[in-house]
């Protein structure tokens, strides 16, 4: 939904998003700033669309809180799914060259206010989510660990803390405001309770990490994950960061930085529009990519098949959306979530097509 500027709906919808940009504290300060605003912080509001089921309405703003990967007042707005960096100038930063996938992540409510940046994020290559702080005093910068084979919501209890003696904590401690409040919706907003045990020594003070998050978008390296660009603060005007976990020890340092679209809180600024990253002589280069519906082994394979404008091969231009350099399209596009037989024995045929020729020849000799 686009709004012309300097409209009506135009200052309603910039009043609304400043109001819940204002509201990322606590529920008091929340009320006080909206009733600023001329806002009637008592009455719920409702939010436009009702976030289109791609996010969580705030009664208190009437604002849209978005998925990872959606944007736009009332969330319908397709965000970009992968970013790519092409350029990137020190040599010793070459391994952030390349794809970066979109992966939800917590951000604290109050990031902006200091410099900290704390946040609840999922790590592909151990299996769990991470409660960690950047410069923390934990190892790798992972304060908390809570192992979860299949991604779901943050667990609520059985975090680990404390490398290199691990402890066990025990009592829940991530909660989904979702249980106390209903109105808010499943999986958007966290809260750490954690309270330290007296009988747990030499373990460093992890009460800062205490708080309230809530869902954002962080793209991670494809291929390393030690590799993140994320927004840091809800400014109008977001910061976004390239992070890398670097160093001996290791922790997580901002390389780059830029700003966002003034009200664009979901949409990374890329260089191919007229944002640049600092510090301006790195040279970092982003642009905006795309993933495949399909495994990318698949999509590769049929690659070939991508310049075939027949209607029996349309599917495969739009779940091959990277193959095809196709990103324009919608990732709703494919329709096939569970290919059909001969879609799938395409497939399949495409992927060993040329080992099996190779075999073949190997026989005949």
């Amino acid at each position: 939904m686009a709004f012309a500027a300097g409209s009506a709906a135009y200052s309603s919808c910039c009043l609304v998003l400043l109001a819940a940009l204002l509201a990322v504290c606590s529920d008091g300060v929340a009320v006080k700033r909206a009733e600023r605003l001329g806002l009637d912080a008592s009455k719920p509001m409702t939010c436009p669309g009702d976030c289109s089921a791609h996010g969580s309405c705030d009664a208190r703003s009437g604002f849209c809180w978005c998925d990872a990967g959606f944007g736009g007042q009332d969330c319908e707005q397709e965000m970009p799914d992968m970013l790519n960096i092409t350029a990137l100038g020190p040599p010793e930063w070459a391994e952030a060259l390349g794809a970066y996938k979109v992966s939800p992540m917590y951000l604290e409510e109050g990031a902006g206010a200091d410099a900290s940046v704390k946040l609840i994020s999922y790590e592909e290559a151990t299996n769990g989510w991470v409660i960690s702080e950047f410069g923390s005093p934990c190892a790798d910068d992972v304060c908390f660990f809570g192992y979860q084979k299949v991604k779901g919501h943050p667990p609520k209890k059985g975090w680990v803390y404390g490398a290199p003696d691990f402890q066990v904590y025990y009592r829940e401690m991530v909660f989904d405001d979702h249980e106390q409040d209903p109105n808010t919706t499943e999986g958007f907003h966290m809260s750490v309770e954690y309270t330290p045990d007296i009988n747990v020594l030499n373990i460093p003070d992890l009460t800062p990490l205490n708080g309230k998050y809530v869902l954002q978008p962080r793209y991670v390296h494809a291929a390393s994950g030690k590799f993140a660009i994320m927004p840091i603060d809800y400014k109008a005007e977001r910061t976004w960061v390239l992070a890398g976990l670097i160093g001996v020890p290791r922790k997580w340092q901002i390389l780059m930085k830029s700003t966002g679209a003034l009200y664009k809180m979901y949409e990374p600024p890329t260089t191919v529009g007229t944002k640049i990253w600092n510090p301006l002589e790195k040279g970092m280069q982003l642009d905006v990519s795309c993933a495949n519906n399909f495994p990318d082994t698949a999509c590769a394979a049929l690659q070939g098949q991508c310049g075939i404008s027949e209607v029996a091969t349309q599917w495969i231009r739009d779940c091959c959306r990277a193959a095809c350099g196709n990103c324009e399209l919608s990732r709703t596009a494919c329709k096939m979530t569970n290919p059909e037989p001969s879609a799938a024995s395409l497939l399949a045929l495409n992927e060993t097509s040329a080992p099996r020729q190779s075999h073949l020849r190997q026989g005949a000799r």
